[in-house]
């Protein structure tokens, strides 16, 4: 005898208003490859290739989580990490003076040390058309500077040195 145990089970256009809600549809874009982005000082890369995700929500209330998981690396300094929909920022820094308005950032003591960025951010696209996440990056350097995903600056085919991965996943999530 078969038996099907479940709390509950959330239709495919979401919950009724009122209703608690949750996950309905979820996305993820992986990339394994690696990538070089140079910068010139004050300035900021294009969107990164391969970690370009899209997901249509259901409906206009409908919040999407996003979650970044970004291995990335430089000849030593920081480096920074802003999340994009389609053309816009989002999930920035407040405006303050002359500095960067950015997501994150992660700082690196060696050219061998690979780092992980993270970003968690539930965004509120308000539609039912597709959406569009991607990341771009930028530093703190006083000149041009060269900034690496999923590979380290000096890229030595050595046991010693790794390649990473990185993602961003999306999940529509219902109100």
């Amino acid at each position: 005898m078969s038996q099907l145990k479940v709390n509950s089970i959330v239709p495919v256009n979401g919950l009724p208003s009122g209703s608690n809600g949750g996950i309905i549809q979820t996305v993820q874009t992986v990339k394994t490859d690696t990538e070089s982005l140079s910068v010139s000082s004050g300035g900021i890369s294009s969107l990164l290739s391969g970690l370009q995700p899209s997901i249509t929500p259901s409906s206009n209330s409908s919040k999407i989580l996003v979650l970044v998981s970004l291995t990335t690396a430089t000849s030593g300094g920081g480096m920074m990490l802003s999340l994009f929909r389609g053309s816009t920022q989002i999930f920035l820094a407040d405006s303050d003076g002359s500095r960067q308005r950015v997501s994150t950032g992660q700082t690196y003591e060696n050219a061998h040390q690979l780092g992980n960025i993270h970003i968690t951010f539930l965004d509120s696209p308000a539609t039912t058309s597709a959406v569009t996440y991607g990341l771009k990056l930028s530093h703190q350097s006083g000149s041009s500077h060269t900034m690496y995903v999923n590979r380290d600056h000096n890229n030595d085919n050595n046991s010693a040195r790794g390649r990473g991965a990185s993602s961003i996943t999306l999940m529509e999530v219902t109100t």
